[in-house]
């Protein structure tokens, strides 16, 4: 079982060799409103297009849609959460779409030969979810599978990635 590595940075610039997959979490309402979502809409606005075309197509909690950004880039939206924001205390998230998803990204990672590049807290932040149980499916899903995976804690005091602000807005 392979460790995943934890670094400061922006996962829109994935490091590494070789193909790599940016997955992260998507609501079912079809917006890329804030977060690593919006830096991912606004540094490729191809994959916002398609996350909303996607939505005529009835995707499911769970349900993952690559889209290709660069020869050995692709974007993986997974639809991950319900809405956005709590509801009567209950956080967006959905784990069980969650565990689905990443299964889904660590298999077409497999079939690639792909390293898999993660947000740090993925379905953490925004969408309320517990920490813990998301990164047992990142290693169930992911590091068990012998997947080299890279997450990235957004690093707010270096000034070459400071449009965490811009994202916020």
């Amino acid at each position: 079982m392979k460790e995943y590595k934890q670094i400061k940075g922006d996962v829109t610039e994935p490091i590494g060799e070789g193909n790599k997959i940016i997955a992260h979490c998507c609501n079912t309402i079809f917006v890329m409103g804030s977060g690593v979502a919006l830096g991912i809409k606004r540094k490729w606005p191809k994959v916002y297009s398609e996350y909303k075309n996607w939505r005529n197509k009835n995707p499911k909690l769970g349900d993952v849609q690559f889209v290709k950004v660069a020869s050995d880039i692709a974007v993986a939206n997974i639809l991950g959460q319900e809405g956005v924001g709590f509801k009567d205390g209950i956080a967006p998230v959905r784990y069980d779409a969650m565990d689905k998803g990443l299964k889904k990204v660590g298999e077409i990672a497999k079939k690639f030969n792909s390293s898999v590049h993660l947000p740090f807290k993925i379905g953490s932040d925004r969408a309320g979810g517990d920490w813990v149980k998301i990164e047992e499916m990142i290693r169930k899903n992911l590091c068990e599978q012998d997947i080299e995976v890279v997450i990235y804690e957004f690093n707010q005091v270096d000034n070459s990635l400071n449009r965490r602000e811009e994202w916020e807005k």
